[in-house]
């Protein structure tokens, strides 16, 4: 579940950041913003006969683009993840691997964003590939809250 609040964490830092940009003039303002930060977490990985629990260890790279003018707002986000677990009881090597690109326009709040979230978990041979889908929703209100509802989760193994 920690893999699924970071991203919409990340957007909504993203999004405040760009709403504190003072003063907005008539020109746009514009800045873009690169960062990594590190992942760690322990997922279950299906395998042929089983099913392990493999610490996983890796990076994110966040790139954002925030545009202010007078009347409205557009932040682009791409968030390009990669790490690598292995399994105890195998001894298998997984690679992990996730991109999103976020983008939304706002002229004042509240805000809403819908995005999908895909996870990939490859393994060693065929049958242990793993991907992990999710729909996501936020909002940030007139108040500054945020809140994020998942709208589905699904897997397959492929």
């Amino acid at each position: 579940m920690n893999a699924l609040r970071l991203p919409a964490a990340l957007v909504a830092i993203a999004l405040l950041c760009s709403l504190g940009m003072a003063p907005v003039q008539a020109q746009a303002v514009a800045h873009t913003d690169v960062t990594s930060v590190p992942c760690e977490f322990d997922l279950w990985v299906p395998t042929k006969d089983a099913i392990e629990h493999a610490h996983f260890i890796g990076e994110t790279r966040i790139v954002s683009h925030t545009t202010v003018n007078r009347n409205q707002g557009m932040v682009h986000m791409v968030m390009d993840t990669h790490g690598v677990g292995v399994g105890p009881v195998t001894g298998d090597k997984y690679e992990y691997m996730n991109a999103e690109t976020l983008r939304w326009t706002f002229d004042r709040l509240p805000v809403e964003q819908t995005y999908v979230h895909d996870f990939r978990c490859i393994g060693p041979g065929p049958d242990n590939n793993w991907l992990i889908h999710a729909t996501i929703h936020w909002t940030i209100n007139a108040k500054g809250e945020l809140t994020a509802n998942v709208v589905n989760v699904w897997s397959d193994i492929m």
